[in-house]
């Protein structure tokens, strides 16, 4: 086969490789678990609360989600009418303007 020397490069080669690649998995899960641990503290911190403010922060939360949605259905329609208006521009051009060829 090959020397030892280039076998032993090799192997040193998978050794660096598999050594770079421990921390990005270690990275992923502690993010991960850093999510589910910011998760359990919010969820803590949230029955923690009095009843008054338990309905409080549903109100909040509810009227923010309800102002999100609001937000990008209102995008949704602008980008519908914007193409609906193009094509319409595009058919009128092609009917009254351009050239019979």
């Amino acid at each position: 086969m090959s020397n030892p020397d280039e076998m032993r490069r090799k192997l040193e080669d998978l050794e660096a490789e598999v050594t770079n690649d421990v921390p990005r998995q270690g990275t992923q899960e502690m993010a991960s678990g850093q999510k589910a641990n910011s998760l359990k503290s919010l969820q803590a911190a949230f029955e923690g609360l009095p009843t008054v403010a338990k309905v409080a922060a549903i109100a909040v939360a509810l009227v923010l989600g309800l102002s999100i949605l609001s937000m990008v259905l209102k995008l949704v329609v602008s980008v519908v009418l914007v193409a609906t208006l193009g094509i319409g521009g595009y058919v009128a051009y092609k009917l009254f303007l351009a050239e019979d060829s």
